[in-house]
């Protein structure tokens, strides 16, 4: 039941995300959503950063780590939740 709750809550909160690519792994280029509806940037896993993590958590902006196929996913997933990123996006196809 806690586990459908937890759920229920992640669900609730996406519902209400609006995010944007984000270009930079720079904490300063937060000051760009100042004023702005986005709540949420996906960024490439070049740019991660634990600074830029702790920064737009602080403006309570949530960081999503984009995984593309190849590569090592699990291992960057790992590394995406070392930063405290909010959550992890596939993007491409990963049916192979």
């Amino acid at each position: 039941m806690l586990a459908a709750a937890c759920l229920f809550a992640s669900l609730a909160s996406a519902a209400h995300c609006i995010p944007a690519r984000w270009p930079s792994g720079r904490p300063e280029s937060l000051d760009l959503l100042e004023g702005s509806p986005i709540n949420a940037v996906l960024l490439e896993p070049a740019h991660w950063n634990r600074s830029f993590v702790e920064a737009a958590r602080r403006r309570h902006v949530a960081v999503l780590g984009v995984l593309h196929p190849g590569g090592s996913v699990p291992a960057l997933a790992r590394r995406a939740a070392q930063f405290g990123m909010a959550a992890v996006v596939l993007d491409g196809d990963f049916s192979r």
